[in-house]
């Protein structure tokens, strides 16, 4: 499983209020290596730390996920809950995943007596860009601005569906 999910816009004119320039765009993880620097917008933990985007960053750890998982990204990005579906950037701006996990901190110390630091899992930007390739008629929106962290900030949302 690939734990994705395609949201569709159905008023762009509400986006545009928020998000008047699109300041990154999806593209192939196909080229992320070993150690390129990554960074995501988040909303974690939001009844603790607040409604406000959090802005973190870090690297690649692994091109691939738990046990060897091919279909995921090892980050050292902080990551809680909450920053699941969030965007992880490359330093470009291109969106080469999507926050799903962190490592069960109590899982681990129970298993192997040690506490684990940053170890957090986004899946490949290529499945959702396949994902996105089985919807007719759908196409991927361009970039149209700059990336910065403020920008993108104020294009990433917060969805809760209950």
């Amino acid at each position: 499983m690939n734990d994705l999910a395609v949201l569709r816009v159905t008023d762009p004119a509400k986006l545009t209020a928020t998000c008047a320039e699109l300041p990154f765009q999806l593209a192939s993880s196909t080229g992320v290596k070993l150690g390129e620097r990554v960074t995501t917008i988040r909303y974690p933990l939001t009844s603790m730390l607040g409604s406000n985007p959090k802005f973190s960053e870090g690297v690649v750890s692994s091109k691939s996920g738990w046990q060897d998982d091919p279909r995921s990204l090892q980050i050292s990005a902080q990551v809680q809950p909450g920053s699941s579906g969030s965007p992880l950037f490359d330093v470009d701006g291109n969106i080469v995943g999507v926050v799903v996990a962190t490592l069960d901190a109590a899982r681990v110390y129970q298993a192997a007596s040690a506490i684990p630091q940053n170890v957090n899992f986004a899946i490949k930007a290529d499945y959702l860009l396949n994902l996105l390739a089985m919807l007719p008629g759908e196409s991927l929106a361009p970039r149209t601005t700059v990336f910065s962290p403020e920008k993108a900030a104020q294009c990433v949302a917060i969805i809760h569906a209950w």
